[in-house]
């Protein structure tokens, strides 16, 4: 029967049921247990204890609390806020652990808020964003599905014309990043410009502020510019009409002006130029507008009538069968349909997309709202040790209350109240905290967070509701422990414990996991992220200089500049191409002749001058680069790199490889041979493959490369710059080093590894402030014990290595249970990698030895005092 009233039932009972009536249930209930016990067993009988109390938890027991007692009042609650008041200025250390603890923890979680809440937003501002699809075009490749943004120019008008649900298609393409614009001689700023077609603003709502949306777009050769270009370049006056030079030979129409874009929105620009001009800007015919052979675009579908989306994505794919099997290019056409309608709303978090802009990652949300959640668990842990390492000064406090009169439930909010009145300090101070760290944060992640009391109510109401979450979850556990004391315990010259040690051991090993587990993650991106920076690519990125060509120079004015440049004993050699590694997205369809059979397959592919493998240092291990020694290389010739022989089982056919015809697809006049293979490179970042690549010759190529020998890099760069103005006069030189251009590729793991090592100091620093609070109270509790040990002639070493251990043993316990969590954590994270770091294990055992230093010097340092005093200071009134 003991065990009976011991067991949770009967307590949660007691918590609950009016003191008048306690005394009668209990026995009703004691007694039909009794029955069912000798009825139908020991088992049923507890399921049915506890079925029968819930009975009880109901409005007419409840609420007979209210008539019997009521919980407070307005002077009891001034009383209540009086005490805390006092015991905040008599404990200044304590408060001042506690409330700073709190607010640093609020503050991080308010942070974190407000990244997870922008990166959630992308998108969703755009009012038919529930029906927008993007198409994007499939292709198999080795048995994975490979994806990519672009599309082809005619597929947009195509499916509008043939697919009943599509009600609007728009294509969409960044035609260029830096381009060269002027206003009569003033030039504008180097910004993002795009081309799109005319119904581009009625499917997405990006806000116009000037102009006739209907007639936008609708001409060749018009565009609409930002508000903070029109502001810049043309003032208070209105841009509308204005012509704008493009390029030094082709003027634009200023037709309208858009509120910039939202930093939310994966579809960045400053200048949209109408997708009419496209003639003009290739130097072609209106053919090109609905060609199959322009690959550049991204296609947008709008279908509001969707009813079921399987059958909708079968009508696009018919159309499109149909559309392919017409070129006659594409046999059957099926496997060129395949193709994937990506939801609007699920292109910021979907990655690995060939061609597509910054994306992220939805695990990098996931895990710092986890870091969110584990900072302030330990900024409540720690208030929690704190306050019941602190009981005993309250003891004999809920001792007289009790004595008075007070129930347990008053003095529950009691305590709740005064959790809240610090709680709510803290609350003030974070907020503080996060409007000076907000700046800081934009300037680590690139962001343009902003955050403003007065018209962001919704978040002010979810930082309210973190506050008051925050002070429930860290004062219920001290609220609950301090009002079970009882008056013949406190009253009688007997003391309760500073809170139960099991527990606040537990607490204290779950704050040291959290920051052994954050000091890992941070030490496993900075691995990570220092490989991918030093790992071998396959080709010289020291020393290269790369810069976007004009119109002029990409034709026969590069030879001369090429010459020029090469005179300078500082200049190895000087190419072109289509881009440079680290870029490389193009990507188009070949047929290559495998033993007796015709393979047509997707390829990544760039063009390439003669000198573009020499100044990349890229190396050819079968056959040769291309050579003005024969001549068909300019429109014969094809290079590919080893994954692409290996690929297409072409090292597995009897004979040399080069040699083996091989075209584009979309052109009979580049039917020719592979005449080498290069060795393996990477195109992209360590997170891809290396994919099979092809590279053809192309005097054409938009992209400069210049390699230095290092003996004269500033005179080299003075000697571009010099050539650059005589041979592209009027065209500013924008040029970057390719290890530069390399590293921010990796900008995400930046600052990922940024913001983890910060918090990481920072869970430190806040378990820091809880353990300081913990070993001091412990010192202060056990400073007796060190007196009778000094007299008893115990060492001071011997002291501190005693007392030390107690709190050691807690950060072994706490690497014991965070190193496996944290091993699968790093493979889960490293799995985004197509190459990983081999992991060294002082990246786990880093974090540990920082954590236990820290803990031993805390634990040593407030011993070594306690032992210092004088052992009669301490002894003399016993």
């Amino acid at each position: 029967m003991t065990d009976v009233k011991k067991s949770f039932s009967l307590r949660f009972l007691r918590w609950f049921c009016p003191p008048h009536l306690y005394e009668g249930i209990e026995g009703d209930l004691l007694e039909q247990f009794e029955t069912d016990l000798e009825s139908v067993g020991p088992k049923r009988a507890g399921w049915r204890l506890k079925w029968n109390v819930l009975r009880f938890f109901r409005p007419g027991i409840l609420m007979r609390n209210t008539f019997e007692n009521r919980l407070t009042n307005a002077g009891m609650l001034r009383n209540y806020m009086t005490i805390a008041w006092r015991n905040i200025i008599r404990y200044p250390g304590h408060t001042t652990l506690n409330v700073l603890g709190l607010a640093l923890g609020l503050a991080s979680c308010f942070l974190i808020g407000l990244y997870v809440r922008y990166e959630l937003s992308f998108d969703n501002f755009h009012v038919k964003g529930e029906h927008i699809y993007r198409y994007i075009p499939q292709f198999a490749k080795d048995g994975e599905m490979t994806l990519q943004v672009q599309t082809a120019a005619g597929i947009a008008p195509h499916l509008q014309a043939t697919v009943p649900e599509v009600e609007q298609a728009v294509r969409y393409t960044e035609w260029e990043e830096q381009p060269f614009l002027k206003w009569k001689e003033k030039e504008l700023p180097a910004a993002t410009l795009s081309l799109a077609d005319s119904n581009f603003f009625h499917m997405f709502s990006f806000r116009l502020q000037e102009g006739n949306s209907a007639d936008m777009l609708t001409r060749p050769m018009t565009v609409v510019i930002s508000k903070t270009i029109a502001k810049t370049i043309f003032g208070g006056e209105s841009p509308i009409g204005q012509l704008i030079t493009y390029d030094n030979n082709l003027e634009l129409e200023v037709t309208g002006v858009f509120e910039d874009v939202p930093a939310n929105s994966h579809l960045q620009f400053s200048y949209l130029v109408s997708v009419a001009s496209l003639p003009k800007l290739y130097g072609a015919d209106q053919t090109v507008l609905s060609s199959m052979d322009n690959w550049n675009f991204s296609t947008y579908l709008y279908a509001p009538s969707i009813v079921d989306l399987r059958g909708f994505d079968q009508r696009v794919t018919e159309a499109m069968v149909t559309k392919m099997k017409a070129l006659g290019t594409f046999g059957d056409g099926e496997a060129a349909a395949a193709h994937w309608l990506q939801p609007l709303t699920d292109i910021h978090f979907t990655q690995g997309i060939r061609g597509d802009g910054p994306t992220s990652n939805i695990s990098q949300v996931y895990i710092f709202s986890a870091v969110a959640i584990f900072i302030i668990l330990i900024a409540c842990f720690n208030f929690m040790n704190l306050s019941t390492t602190r009981a005993i000064g309250r003891a004999k406090e809920v001792g007289i209350r009790k004595v008075m009169g007070a129930v347990r439930r008053q003095l529950i909010f009691q305590f709740l109240s005064e959790a809240f009145f610090i709680v709510l300090i803290a609350g003030v101070l974070s907020l503080v905290l996060f409007w000076l760290a907000v700046p800081w944060f934009n300037n680590a992640m690139g962001l343009r967070l902003t955050f403003e009391i007065g018209n962001d109510w919704q978040f002010v109401a979810q930082l309210l509701g973190i506050i008051v979450a925050t002070a429930f979850m860290a004062g219920s556990y001290p609220a609950f422990y301090l009002s079970s004391f009882t008056p013949s315990a406190t009253l009688r010259g007997g003391n309760p414990k500073g809170g139960k040690a099991g527990f606040r051991n537990i607490l204290t090993v779950i704050q040291f996991s959290i920051s052994v587990f954050l000091l890992i993650g941070t030490l496993v991106i900075s691995s990570q992220l220092s490989y991918m920076k030093e790992a071998k690519m396959g080709y010289e990125k020291d020393l290269v200089v790369h810069f976007q060509l004009t119109d002029d120079l990409e034709a026969e004015k590069f030879e001369s500049f090429k010459n020029a440049l090469l005179n300078h004993h500082g200049i190895a050699a000087v190419s072109r191409g289509s881009d440079v590694p680290g870029n490389i997205t193009g990507h188009n369809i070949f047929e290559v002749q495998v033993g007796e059979e015709k393979r047509i397959k997707a390829f990544t592919y760039i063009t390439a001058d003669y000198g573009y493998l020499d100044a990349l240092g890229i190396e050819v291990v079968e056959g040769r680069q291309f050579s003005r020694e024969f001549p068909t290389d300019e429109t014969q010739g094809y290079l590919v790199n080893e994954t692409l022989v290996k690929f297409l089982g072409l090292d597995k056919q009897s004979g040399r490889v080069v040699g083996t015809p091989m075209r584009w697809l979309y052109s009979k006049s580049q039917e020719g041979n592979i005449i080498g293979v290069v060795k393996d490179f990477h195109a992209r970042s360590l997170q891809n493959k290396i994919e099979p690549m092809a590279i053809w010759f192309s005097e054409g190529g938009s992209v400069g490369v210049l390699k230095l020998n290092g003996n004269d890099v500033s005179g080299a760069l003075a000697a571009l710059e010099q050539e650059w103005s005589r041979s592209a006069s009027g065209y500013p030189l924008n040029y970057a080093f390719l290890d530069e251009s390399l590293g921010r590729m990796y900008l995400a793991e930046e600052k990922s590894m940024t913001l983890a090592g910060a918090f990481s100091i920072l869970a430190i620093f806040i378990s820091c402030m809880g353990l300081i609070g913990l070993v001091s109270y412990v010192a202060e509790q056990r400073k007796k014990e060190i007196g009778i040990r000094k007299v008893l002639g115990a060492s001071m070493v011997g002291i501190v290595t005693l007392f030390s251990w107690r709190f050691v043993r807690l950060v072994v316990v706490a690497a014991a249970v965070t190193a496996p969590l944290s091993a699968l954590a790093v493979d889960e994270w490293l799995a985004n990698f197509a190459y990983t770091a081999q992991l060294q294990l002082w990246v786990y055992g880093i974090p540990i030895l920082i954590v236990l230093l820290i803990t031993v010097a805390v634990a040593a340092g407030f011993t070594i005092k306690a032992a210092k005093a004088n052992p009669v200071d301490c002894l003399r009134n016993e």
